[in-house]
């Protein structure tokens, strides 16, 4: 019992990994390059801004940009797997129908 629900946990950490991952490419190329070196790297708003010669209050709208729109493919890849589940016989090729469903990246 104790492995089954080790597995489960597993399971649904990976779907929730593999969620961010599709969101994270999904974001504009300079969204993405202020979350990652802020999110990733760990660096400051200061010197996200001066790598990237932006100001700081750019870095930050950039970043509650890229945060939002993060939050909001993930909640509705979460909601559209919930309903394909529902549809959709095991080993169906689920995670197939979701990146289509999310479209391409959107551009810069």
């Amino acid at each position: 019992m104790r492995l089954l629900k080790t597995e489960k946990r597993r399971s649904s950490r990976s779907r929730l990994e593999a969620r961010y991952a599709i969101a994270l490419t999904t974001l504009t190329t300079a969204e993405r390059a202020v979350f990652e070196m802020h999110r990733f790297d760990g660096l400051s708003f200061d010197i996200v801004a001066e790598r990237l010669d932006i100001s700081v209050a750019l870095v930050e709208a950039r970043l509650a940009t890229a945060i939002a729109h993060i939050d909001g493919v993930v909640t509705a890849l979460e909601l559209e797997e919930k309903n394909l589940e529902k549809q959709t016989p095991p080993g169906s090729g689920l995670w197939l129908r979701l990146v289509r469903l999310i479209g391409p990246a959107r551009s810069a």
